[in-house]
C-alpha cells in the first residue's frame, strides 16, 4: 500500500437501501418475484463495490437463499458491506430484510454473496485494496468468505471435468 492510500475499513463501503414492495414487483399471489429480489440485491451490492473500487466493477458471482417470501407491502431493507478482500476479486454480503407491520417487525427474508471484480478503463480486472477487519464477528465472516472461496473453486474444478 502505498503512502497516498487510505487503509479502508468494511463500514467505509457498508450500503443500506429501503424498498416497498408493489404490486408491480409481485406475482398474481402478492408474493414478491425472485428475480426482483436478485435485482435488487445485485444493485446494493453493485453500490458497495463501487464506493470500495472507486471505479467500474463487474459481478462474477451471485449465491442466494430465499427464507422467507418478501410480500406486497413489506418494508424491505437490504443491508451490504465486505466480507473480505482476495487479489482480484472481493466478496460482498448483502442481508435482506422485511418489516411488516408499518416496519415494526423485522425478519431475514434472504441472504446473498456475490464476488465482484474492480476493473479497469479496459475492462480488465485490477488488484482490489485490502480492508481491515479488527471485530470478532468481521473476523468470522471473512474466515467463513475464505471457505466460500475455496468450495467455489472446488466446484469450478468439478464442472471443467
Amino acid at each position: 500500500m502505498s503512502q497516498t492510500e487510505v487503509q479502508r475499513s468494511i463500514e467505509d463501503s457498508r450500503t443500506v437501501t429501503e424498498i416497498l414492495a408493489f404490486p408491480a414487483d409481485a406475482n398474481t399471489a402478492g408474493n414478491v418475484y425472485g428475480g426482483r429480489i436478485l435485482f435488487w440485491v445485485d444493485m446494493v451490492a453493485s453500490l458497495v463495490a463501487r464506493k470500495h473500487c472507486g471505479s467500474a466493477v463487474v459481478t462474477i458471482r451471485t449465491e442466494f437463499d430465499f427464507r422467507e417470501p418478501v410480500r406486497v407491502g413489506d418494508h424491505v431493507r437490504l443491508e451490504a458491506f465486505i466480507t473480505a478482500t482476495f487479489q482480484r476479486s472481493f466478496e460482498v454480503q448483502v442481508d435482506v430484510r422485511i418489516g411488516r407491520d408499518y416496519g415494526r417487525e423485522d425478519r431475514l427474508a434472504g441472504r446473498g454473496y456475490l464476488v465482484f471484480s474492480c476493473v479497469d478503463s479496459s475492462g480488465r480486472a485490477r488488484p482490489v485494496q485490502p480492508v481491515t477487519v479488527s471485530d470478532p464477528a468481521a473476523k468470522e465472516r471473512w474466515a467463513a468468505a475464505e471457505r466460500r472461496r475455496e468450495l467455489r473453486k472446488q466446484l469450478r474444478e468439478l464442472e471443467e471435468r
